[in-house]
């Protein structure tokens, strides 16, 4: 894998690049079950690194540490895998010495006045992986420095194995005079210390495709004596901001750690998921937005699940007669791990892949909801395995409520909701009172009790962010009514005491609020009210419209019939 030139912060374009072929290569060893060498080759020799090391008066060795160190950083917290080696260019000048005299003595190879270049007319296939490029470059001579022409130079895709020193530059020893290496041998040595003349795959951004791979094959092939260096190209399209392509050199970039304050790992990781890996995309809000729903389809599927499947007194195992619906379900579970496997096997066609999940977590959702017969608990989790195994295959790590009624969600923590171990006590408690009432009670009692039953579950629970869903057998589902990931907390307020627009209908029953008075206190939203406590007018006296009025006369209404519920007829 061809790393970065480390002269500056990596931006979302290498970002792209090295999460797709993380993604790409996760699913070769997981999916297909490759066994995988991943080199990594840092570039930290370059005329971009001396020229920016010069501009700021620093050893260019050091910078090249500094941005290699952050490069890594910034891959850790992509959730990026670290390579199984990782070469520098400054460690490998043995290994480019012996190739490039290996590429000499083959004929291949020629000394001009600045350096050693490689003669591409000795290759007579050079520029086969981009033959349109390579044909064009035959009319252009591009020097390999500022200076102008190169005198003895022979063809003008020639380009340089070994460049002889310059003052002020960083050079070794060699037999061509002290010098450093050509960027495009730089790659090709160190790959070849690791695996030799076999290479069953390369891969880079697709702006490396002409020259830098180009050259690399004709390099390789002359050095080893080969015909098929590598065995395959993979190669990530570029990423456009405003239509432009994202590069350093056009300061037209988004750094990494600019991204990561505003999205997480998962929503970049799901934006390049919802594209082949090869294609151009534009890096948008819009497109981001669609990752953060993507995510939140999922973890809210994955809350669904673990309250459909921890009935709370429910026994651990319980028989459950299938209808055709279920098998109709399970029918779709064995489709999606075929074609979700078979996507991946099309060149990597993720968002094919995340399409097929999707299907399958709409259908899950809809049997699960089915008040007639919902869909078994076990053929539902066994869905939900799936999913979850196919996203961490991808690299995702979002939170997800567990599966297992023993098992805390992943979701909760200190300062959180309460566990599921609470919550499934209270259901269970809940739910016999509701029982009782239904088979015992005294009419009066009944629909007292019963209407707390109902505050519970439409006004404690909800400002706990908990939503209840009482089913037509008696049992009842609860799920974490997260706010959206990523979102920035409320500032704390300045005041001690809260607005009273923003206290909840069970804080307002604690403090004994009678319903007339639900709005008197919100002397910042209304200024005059009906004989009943309903607003008819705004804090600056303007009428209020009659929807308005709707709306704030069916909340006091529901609010009215909690408060009777609770403190019993008070008239």
């Amino acid at each position: 894998m061809c790393g970065p030139t480390v002269y500056d912060s990596a931006h979302l374009g290498h970002a792209r690049t090295y999460v797709c072929f993380d993604i790409l290569s996760r699913i070769l060893s997981e999916v297909f079950g490759c066994r995988l060498t991943l080199a990594m080759n840092i570039t930290d020799i370059d005329d971009k690194i001396i020229a920016r090391a010069t501009e700021n008066g620093e050893d260019w060795e050091a910078l090249a540490r500094r941005f290699e160190e952050e490069f890594f950083a910034d891959m850790a917290s992509l959730q990026v895998r670290q390579p199984t080696v990782v070469t520098r260019v400054s460690e490998h000048i043995d290994e480019v010495v012996q190739m490039i005299e290996q590429i000499m003595n083959r004929g291949a190879a020629y000394e001009a006045e600045d350096g050693v270049y490689f003669d591409t007319a000795a290759h007579p296939t050079y520029g086969r992986l981009a033959p349109a490029a390579a044909s064009e470059s035959r009319n252009v001579d591009v020097p390999e420095e500022e200076d102008g022409p190169v005198a003895g130079k022979r063809d003008a895709r020639d380009f340089a194995l070994w460049k002889r020193a310059k003052a002020g530059e960083p050079a070794w020893e060699s037999p061509w005079g002290s010098g450093r290496p050509g960027w495009h041998i730089e790659c090709s040595a160190m790959c070849s210390s690791i695996f030799g003349r076999d290479l069953d795959f390369h891969t880079g951004g697709v702006d490396l495709r002409f020259p830098h791979h180009c050259n690399e094959i004709a390099q390789c092939e002359a050095a080893h004596g080969t015909e098929d260096w590598p065995r395959h190209f993979a190669h990530t399209g570029h990423l456009y901001i405003a239509g432009r392509k994202m590069s350093k050199s056009l300061k037209n970039f988004i750094t990494i750690r600019e991204l990561l304050q505003s999205h997480t790992a998962d929503h970049f990781r799901l934006f390049c998921l919802a594209h082949k890996y090869s294609s151009n995309i534009d890096y948008a809000d819009d497109r981001m937005r669609e990752a953060v729903a993507s995510q939140r389809r999922f973890e809210e599927f994955f809350r669904q699940v673990h309250a459909h499947c921890n009935v709370p007194s429910a026994p651990a195992f319980r028989a459950w007669k299938w209808t055709f619906q279920d098998t109709e379900l399970e029918e779709q579970l064995a489709s999606a791990h075929q074609q979700v496997r078979h996507s991946l096997a099309q060149d990597f066609d993720t968002p094919a892949a995340l399409q097929h999940l999707g299907e399958l977590v709409t259908a899950a959702n809809v049997a699960m909801r089915r008040d007639d017969h919902p869909a078994a608990p076990h053929l539902v989790q066994d869905i939900a395995q799936f999913v979850a195994g196919t996203l961490d295959v991808f690299g995702l790590q979002f939170p997800r409520v567990s599966l297992s009624a023993a098992s805390a969600s992943s979701a909760e923590g200190a300062g959180g909701p309460p566990s599921s171990a609470c919550i499934d006590t209270l259901l269970a408690f809940r739910s016999e009172v509701r029982q009782t009432c239904r088979t015992e009670s005294p009419d009066s009692i009944k629909a007292r009790v019963l209407a707390q039953c109902d505050a519970v579950r439409d006004v404690a629970l909800p400002a706990l962010g908990i939503r209840l869903k009482d089913r037509a057998d008696g049992t009842t589902l609860w799920h974490l009514d997260s706010s959206p990931q990523g979102s920035p907390a409320a500032p704390p307020s300045s005041t001690p005491t809260p607005s009273t627009s923003r206290i909840s209908h069970a804080e307002h029953l604690s403090q004994g609020t009678a319903p007339q008075d639900l709005y008197r206190g919100q002397v910042e939203l209304y200024s005059v009210f009906s004989p009943d406590g309903l607003p008819v007018q705004d804090a600056s006296g303007q009428a209020l419209s009659n929807k308005e009025m709707k709306r704030l006369r069916a909340k006091q209404r529901k609010y009215a019939a909690l408060f009777k519920a609770h403190y019993g007829d008070t008239t």
